[in-house]
Order: C-alpha cells, then sequence, then structure tokens
C-alpha cells in the first residue's frame, strides 16, 4: 500500500475516533450533570470505562501510523493492516454506546432503589407520628393513598396562622408557577412515559383542596399585589383544569366558590397592574374559566353496562381513529372521567395505548384494563 493511501486512511481514522470520543465526552457531561449528586461507585466505574473504550481508536490510530511509518519492524505482520484502525472506532463506538446505556439502567435501578428506601422511611416517620411531613408523601408518592390525603388535609387545618398555612400549601407549586405534577405513567393512567401530559399531584380530595388552597392565598395581604404574584396566579389558573388531572366536581367547586373572589380581587389592582406584561393573559386566563365548559373538548362519560373489576377507565375511538379515554383519578379511586386523555393516531404514545386495549373499533366503547408496573 502507498504511503499517500496509508496517510489519508490514518487521517480518516483520525477523524472517526475524534468523534468517538467528543461524543463520549459530551455524553459525559451530560451524565454528570444530571447526576452529580447521586452517581453511585458502579455507575462511576461503568461510565469511566465508556470514556476509556471510545479513546481506545485514538491511541490504535497514533499506534499504527508510528508503526507504519517510524517502527523497523514489518507492517505486514499488524492484524487486518489499515483495516485494524479503520474498524477500532466502529467497535468501540457501539461498546461504549452499551457501557453508557447499561450505566443509565444502573442509575436509573439505583435511583429507585433509593427513592423507595427514602419513601419508606417518610411513611415510617408520618405513622410514628410525624405529622408536619404529612404532606411531603403527597409531594413525593405518585400513588399517595386516600388515608395519605387525609393526614396531610389534617395537617394544614392544623395550622391555624394564615402565613404558616400559606407556606404549607405553595409547596404543591413548582418553579414555574403552577403546580407541581405528575405524568400520568407514575401515576398508573398510562402505559409509556408523556412528557406532554400531566396530572396534579393532589389525586384525592380534589374539592377540598383546590378550595382551601386559593382561599388560603386570598386570605394573604400582599394576594395579587405584584407582577410575581399575578405571574403565579395566571400559572395556577392554567393549571387549574381537565387537562391536568383535575376532577369535574373539584373544577365545579373552583368555579361556584372561588373564582368570584379571586375576579373580585383583580379587578381591585387594574389601575395599579393593568399595563403588566402578564395583565392580558391573566385576563384571559380568568375569561376562560368564567366561559361556561365545552364539552366538545371534553366529551361526557359514555355508559357501558358491564365492566369488569379493576378497570381503570374507559376509552372509545373515534371514526378518524382518535383516541377518548376517561379514566379514574388513581388506578383504585375515583370515578371513570376523573383524567381525561385523547390522543391521535400522529402522537407517538398512540401506539402503546392501541396495543394495550382489546378493540379500535370506532365508536364502541371499552374497559380500560388496569397497567402493568
Amino acid at each position: 500500500m502507498s504511503a499517500v493511501l496509508a496517510v489519508l486512511c490514518l487521517l480518516v481514522t483520525l477523524a472517526l475516533s475524534l468523534a468517538v470520543l467528543g461524543f463520549a465526552l459530551t455524553t459525559l457531561g451530560f451524565t454528570s450533570e444530571a447526576y452529580h449528586r447521586g452517581m453511585t461507585t458502579l455507575h462511576i466505574v461503568i461510565t469511566v470505562v465508556a470514556v476509556l473504550v471510545a479513546a481506545t481508536p485514538l491511541f490504535v490510530t497514533v499506534w499504527a501510523g508510528w508503526r507504519r511509518f517510524f517502527s523497523s519492524r514489518p507492517w505486514e505482520d499488524v492484524p487486518l493492516g489499515l483495516g485494524l484502525p479503520l474498524l477500532a472506532p466502529v467497535v468501540c463506538a457501539g461498546l461504549s454506546l452499551l457501557a453508557f446505556h447499561l450505566g443509565e439502567r444502573v442509575a436509573s435501578h439505583q435511583s429507585q432503589q433509593r427513592r423507595a428506601e427514602e419513601l419508606a422511611a417518610l411513611r415510617a416517620e408520618v405513622d410514628g407520628g410525624a405529622l408536619e411531613k404529612s404532606c411531603d408523601i403527597i409531594l413525593t408518592d405518585p400513588r399517595a393513598t386516600p388515608e395519605d390525603m387525609r393526614r396531610c388535609r389534617t395537617r394544614i387545618e392544623s395550622l391555624s396562622d394564615p402565613k404558616k398555612r400559606w407556606a404549607e400549601l405553595q409547596r404543591f407549586l413548582d418553579i414555574h408557577s403552577g403546580f407541581q405534577t405528575w405524568t400520568p405513567m407514575k401515576v398508573g393512567l398510562a402505559p409509556k412515559w408523556d412528557w406532554n401530559r400531566s396530572v396534579v399531584v393532589v389525586r384525592h380530595d380534589q374539592e377540598w383542596f383546590i378550595r382551601t388552597f386559593y382561599e388560603t392565598w386570598l386570605a394573604q395581604p400582599e394576594a395579587f399585589d405584584s407582577e410575581k404574584e399575578l405571574t403565579r396566579l395566571n400559572g395556577c389558573l392554567r393549571d387549574t383544569d381537565r387537562w391536568t388531572g383535575w376532577t369535574p366536581s373539584a373544577l365545579a367547586v373552583f368555579r361556584a366558590q372561588v373564582l368570584p373572589a379571586i375576579v373580585q380581587r383583580v379587578e381591585a389592582q387594574r389601575e395599579r397592574h393593568q399595563e403588566l406584561l402578564v395583565w392580558p393573559w391573566l385576563q384571559k386566563a380568568l375569561a376562560e374559566h368564567q366561559a361556561p365548559p365545552k364539552k366538545k373538548e371534553v366529551p361526557p362519560v359514555p355508559k357501558l353496562d358491564a365492566v369488569p373489576e379493576r378497570s381503570i377507565g374507559l376509552a372509545r375511538f373515534d371514526a378518524d381513529g382518535t383516541l377518548h379515554l376517561w379514566l379514574r383519578a388513581t388506578p383504585e379511586t375515583g370515578a371513570f372521567g376523573d383524567v381525561y386523555l385523547t390522543y391521535t393516531p400522529s402522537d407517538e404514545h398512540y401506539g402503546p395505548w392501541k396495543s394495550h386495549l382489546d378493540s379500535t373499533e370506532p365508536g364502541k366503547v371499552q374497559p380500560v384494563a388496569a397497567l402493568a408496573d
């Protein structure tokens, strides 16, 4: 093989080796950022091995170049010749990718195990009388029970000071100003992880919670008197709807018992805040809540004579393939329709639901069997 061709092959190999190493280092950066507080020894070892494997083609390329042009030993003794450095990036890229994937699986398993242990310890504390931690279970366990919510309610109602009560209720808000939520899969209401759909963490006693939350907020002297407050209110109103897992009865309580007071307080601030950027969005959110619910957006729950035990909801396909799901608040509690989900055939999560259901016949109402954990 001519020296020119050998140089070209080694340059191509060098480029591939650097690309593989760059991919590995980039993946390492994301992994370190995601797990910088919780990487276990095993995960660290697997990640280091993945990076070393990704760096191997670079060393092979350098060695092949030295052996081809500077060593006195015969080049013909090298297995595969220049095919060795050309093959190394492909093989090592695959092995490195598998190692990173294995590391993610290990990290995920260990993280779940750690969360389960922490939740068990938390439950033990609450069972032992630590009432002040009872709401932590609602915020950390997507499978929290009605009894867990009863304890949380007792905790909140025991706080006679409005500021302390509001401080406890604010823990149910996320950093984006809306309510904290779970993905339906975590609650047991979807077969696959879905970032585009969510349900509020409060899965039980929603009528009490939604009334208490907003009434306690309204009782604060600083309620809605700043841009930050109005932005937070807009986020909460945005998350107070059927699409985030609030039941029809909870929303009925909100519209009848809470919304008028919110509108009155906001209108009292109009002259001070109507120039704020959030003001038109807030007005739109209030108007949407004041308007009658649209049946076309959330169809009424269909009827089905015989529903098997442990069914978590009802399903129906339209003629165009659209899937409607009327689910319970949780797999074990609530009524059909407490959670409403809809999917179109183009949705990436349509397939798993289609596989889970017994029939795709348009117009047929069918029960939704419980999902595997």
